[in-house]
């Protein structure tokens, strides 16, 4: 029986303490303490209660040292302060109460079920509850209390420099996502750049702090002025102007956002501000290519790339367009047929190595080459190395939680996973993709209703994603919503992978085995998915889909 009380869950049989799903690190005997006060809710637990229960009748010379260790541990976990109790009140000299509402549901893991690890880093954003009723909102609550979420929105274009204002709210969310990793989430900017029309709907991003701008250009001199806002109120807590002249467009960008970061930094955190450090300053004609570049990678990608290309022959010290121009080919990858992906994935990871090879702290790259070695390369524990260097480097890097998620479901972690989408979700909730690839996911863990949740999400947000209503097609088709048209598209598909989906499902495994050798020999990235994809449960125990899985690296 699970033990619900707040947004946590407590599985007694697996000694587990959850958050929405996360495992929430506790010892054993903080567990056992924690599971006594919480089946005895709202009753006193004494000290000696406690000591006879947890601790037996051995001898323990300094048990109420260890007592008092072990009560704030389980606060530390639970967020929960001893001054203004939540869930556990202390009653000098007498012992604990554990003052929350208990529930009591279903029943915990069945004895001798394995445990799933969890791999997260302090200096990380941990992911805790997405709600059920609303998908946006519920995700700003994935963020833990102790963070502070803030959101840079686009700066204004006053004077008709759109690639500055562009370059400048992008260096600024770059920047203050490093700044202070520990207590600092930063929007993304996809979730970000829909309110450069205005503020309406702010509300759905579910952010503490806003910073806002605007840019004007005149006889060679920029003015940036700059607002710090507290949301909820539209108060303003901070402000600068910055006006400058006679340097170059990059120099403005990291100079400004350099001295923003810093101020904002100190602002919201005055004891113990983190240090904001100094980015690399390229020349100005590598400068003007990158930004050129970043300015068009989502509109135009062909001349982002060039763009980069000549920023980076302009520059070898400048990691930055090479780590650019691994994404951009990325996003060329994921979107051609798995078939035609090849060559952009294998440009993608060279440019992702290129730029680690300059600089070996870059985030971007880190991710970048990450998701090359898991879609592609098939190099689980690589992969899974650079995510985390990625999340360690830049914990706002939405897209580096969202793949990583990906591959922990894959390497059969689905709690972890959902973990590291759920916070993608928090960090940029109105992307189009990243609501996509959370319904992909939680397909794949056989979360069936929630992969049309999120799905259908993605849908409101881009009406024309075909992809997602594949999703929510394979959705149903698992759940018997559909017909058998569902398997004949599967069997007639030009993808050797759905063909062997389709096979599979209708029973015919010599031909499914087959053209997965095919789909292998293509190198047809989607192959990374074969060890939880639902539809090949009826090949599990045949040694032909066994090799197959482990010649892409995946153990079921």
């Amino acid at each position: 029986m699970l033990l619900r009380f707040g947004v946590f869950e407590l599985d007694p049989v697996a000694q587990e303490l959850r958050r929405a799903g996360v495992l929430v690190k506790l010892s054993p005997q903080q567990l056992r303490v924690l599971r006594l006060l919480a089946e005895r809710g709202g009753q006193i637990c004494t000290r000696e209660e406690i000591q006879r229960e947890i601790w037996g009748t051995e001898v323990y010379v300094d048990f109420d040292r260890a007592l008092n260790v072990c009560v704030a541990a389980i606060r530390s976990a639970l967020n929960d302060d001893s001054e203004a109790s939540r869930f556990i009140q202390t009653l000098p000299r007498q012992g604990y109460r554990f003052v929350a509402p208990v529930e009591q549901v279903g029943n915990g893991s069945a004895p001798g079920k394995p445990r799933l690890a969890v791999h997260r880093r302090e200096v990380r954003i941990a992911a805790a509850v997405v709600a059920a009723a609303a998908v946006v909102t519920a995700a700003s609550l994935l963020i833990p209390r102790r963070t502070t979420r803030l959101s840079v929105l686009p700066i204004e274009n006053v004077s008709g420099e759109a690639a500055v204002a562009f370059g400048l709210t992008d260096e600024m969310t770059t920047e203050l996502g490093m700044a202070d990793p520990v207590r600092l989430a930063v929007v993304g900017r996809t979730s970000a750049a829909r309110y450069a029309g205005g503020k309406a709907g702010l509300a759905e991003l579910g952010v503490d702090y806003l910073i806002e701008g605007s840019l004007r250009t005149e006889g060679g001199r920029s003015r940036i002025a700059v607002r710090l806002v507290e949301a909820k109120k539209q108060t303003q807590v901070w402000s600068n102007t910055f006006q400058l002249a006679g340097i170059t467009r990059l120099e403005l960008q990291a100079d400004v956002a350099q001295r923003v970061a810093a101020a904002v930094v100190r602002q919201l955190f005055p004891k113990g501000a983190s240090a904001v450090g100094v980015s690399y300053e390229p020349n100005a004609t590598a400068a003007e290519a990158y930004w050129n570049g970043r300015y068009l990678d989502r509109r135009d990608p062909a001349r982002a790339i060039q763009w980069f290309t000549l920023a980076a022959s302009h520059d070898p010290s400048f990691a930055a367009p090479r780590a650019a121009m691994a994404e951009t080919w990325l996003g060329e990858a994921m979107s051609d047929p798995p078939a035609e992906a090849g060559d952009a994935f294998a440009k993608a990871g060279a440019a992702a190595r290129a730029a680690l090879a300059i600089d070996k702290w870059n985030a971007e790259a880190h991710a970048a080459l990450g998701t090359v070695e898991f879609w592609y390369e098939w190099k689980v524990g690589e992969a899974r190395k650079h995510f985390e260097e990625a999340l360690e480097r830049n914990p706002s890097l939405a897209r580096a939680h969202h793949d990583y998620g990906f591959l922990l479901v894959e390497a059969g972690e689905p709690r972890a996973g959902i973990a590291e989408l759920r916070t993608a979700l928090a960090l940029d909730p109105l992307a189009p993709r990243v609501n996509l690839d959370a319904g992909w996911v939680f397909l794949q863990a056989r979360r069936f209703e929630d992969a049309v949740r999120y799905a259908r999400r993605a849908l409101e947000l881009e009406p024309g994603l075909e992809e997602a209503r594949l999703c929510i097609a394979r959705a149903e088709l698992y759940q018997g919503k559909s017909g058998p048209e569902e398997l004949e598209t599967l069997r007639a598909s030009a993808n050797p992978y759905y063909r062997a989906m389709g096979a599979a499902m209708t029973g015919r495994a010599d031909e499914a085995i087959g053209v997965l050798n095919e789909a292998v020999a293509r190198r047809n990235y989607i192959m990374a998915m074969i060890g939880t994809e639902p539809a090949f449960d009826r090949l599990r125990k045949d040694a032909r889909f066994v090799a197959l899985v482990k010649r892409v690296g995946i153990t079921p």
